[in-house]
């Protein structure tokens, strides 16, 4: 589903990259983490700053728990300067939210990775998942 979200955002289709997002958060919360190659992809094709690479940061905060860091020396991916650049992201936003007193469960809210146009078009939409 990364790799769907990540095509989304190189070719501009806003409604199927919406839909990809949000079929992207429901497996997340039904299975958890996206397997690791998955953000290297995302961090591969798009820059960190990207809302779907910003998700990936905010859902790794949330989501990864203590043992999920074990292990990280002995990885050898192909891509060393990626997983840098993504742990280096989620290290920070983590250190942000601990200086910010912000707890990461539940900090998620999915509308702020839709680029959206307007707030009324922000509140539209929270109000049309909701239903």
């Amino acid at each position: 589903m990364v790799e769907v979200c990540v095509f989304c955002y190189l070719y501009d289709t806003p409604v199927l990259k919406r839909k990809a997002l949000d079929h992207l958060y429901k497996m997340v919360e039904k299975q958890g983490l996206p397997p690791y190659s998955q953000f290297c992809y995302a961090f591969n094709y798009l820059p960190a700053e990207s809302p779907l690479c910003q998700f990936l940061i905010d859902v790794h905060c949330e989501k990864a728990e203590e043992g999920h860091w074990a292990g990280l020396s002995s990885r050898t991916p192909s891509q060393d300067q990626k997983q840098l650049e993504f742990y280096e992201a989620v290290l920070g936003r983590c250190s942000k939210m601990l200086r910010l007193g912000q707890q990461a469960r539940g900090a998620l809210n999915l509308c702020d990775y839709h680029e959206h146009a307007s707030d009324e078009e922000k509140v539209a939409c929270a109000a049309e998942r909701a239903a």
